[in-house]
């Protein structure tokens, strides 16, 4: 079956906004975390948007290689039995999550001198970059949030009229890009 070029950019609009909601999803989480931990407004996205980017490609890879708890993807489509797969998806899931943490935490820190986090104030941690209870928190959120976010929220987006979710997400593409670039730049120069 060839795909047409309308097709391939609706499945991609599709993803995209689905980054586009886990990241906004992550920042809100980190934000009210945060700011609870310290008791004043903090904002933990990286970029001016209200997202935190790396929830969303850590999402994305994750439904790649994993798929949902409920239909295994890449690694697990061959395990039938969810008395299996799941306690496989929770390691599995907690894992990608923090070497994608890591290196990402890494890169920032240690190569473009920035860093965007930092838990050597755990006893657990390594390098300040990744730490064990985020992790195992991690793998919880991936989890259930996979099992029961993933799928309705896929479904409302793959509802939109496709001119309307190509708009939406040509937009969006256009905003998070200038936004990178500015961020970036702040780094960088």
């Amino acid at each position: 079956m060839s795909w047409t070029v309308k097709e391939k950019m609706t499945t991609a609009g599709r993803y995209f906004l689905l980054f586009i909601f886990v990241s906004f999803l992550g920042w809100l989480g980190e934000t009210i975390g945060c700011s609870i931990d310290i008791g004043a407004y903090c904002d933990r996205g990286f970029v001016n948007m209200p997202l935190c980017t790396i929830y969303g490609f850590t999402v994305l890879i994750l439904y790649a290689l994993l798929g949902t708890p409920e239909r295994g993807g890449m690694i697990l489509r061959e395990i039938r039995s969810p008395y299996l797969r799941v306690p496989l998806y929770f390691v599995l899931g907690t894992l990608i999550t923090t070497a994608l943490e890591f290196f990402v935490g890494w890169f920032f820190a240690d190569v473009l001198g920035a860093k965007l986090w930092d838990y050597s104030y755990y006893p657990d941690h390594f390098q300040g970059h990744i730490c064990l209870r985020f992790s195992i928190l991690w793998g919880i959120l991936i989890l259930l949030g996979m099992k029961y976010v993933f799928g309705p929220v896929r479904r409302v987006i793959a509802g939109l009229p496709v001119n309307r979710l190509l708009l939406i997400s040509g937009i969006s593409a256009l905003l998070l890009l200038t936004d990178w670039i500015v961020s970036f730049s702040r780094i960088l120069f």
